[in-house]
């Protein structure tokens, strides 16, 4: 008797390793610079990246997304937002959610720690 293989339709995905560090350091130099160093103080809650009303921009300086690229001086539909952080690079990526869900949890850990020194270096698996 010849066994056959049962496919269930169920991918195990690997996590894949983003280097958000070198990005998030950018965005928190430009908070830091326009917002001051307080800034941290405004985050009060969950802030997915992906939101366009609850993410850190919005958070930091009220209004939604644009708002806060707009205080930034940038275009929110360009790629600087991406290179501070608050964005991911390829939208169209099919691992574009994996991005947001590992640059959340970078924003997190440097808000939640603010003395973090090597953010340049922070890598999240998502």
């Amino acid at each position: 008797m010849k066994q056959q293989k049962l496919d269930l339709g169920i991918a195990a995905s690997q996590p894949i390793l983003f280097p958000v560090g070198p990005q998030i350091a950018a965005g928190v130099r430009a908070l830091d610079a326009l917002a001051g160093p307080n800034w941290r103080e405004r985050v009060k809650r969950k802030h997915p990246i992906a939101s366009y009303t609850s993410c850190v921009l919005c958070q930091v300086f009220g209004g939604d997304y644009a708002y806060g690229c707009e205080m930034l001086g940038i275009d929110p539909k360009s790629k600087e937002p991406a290179q501070l952080g608050f964005n991911v690079i390829e939208r169209d990526s099919p691992h574009a959610d994996r991005e947001f869900e590992a640059l959340t949890h970078g924003w997190e850990l440097v808000i939640k720690n603010p003395s973090l020194q090597s953010i340049k270096r922070l890598k999240i698996a998502a």
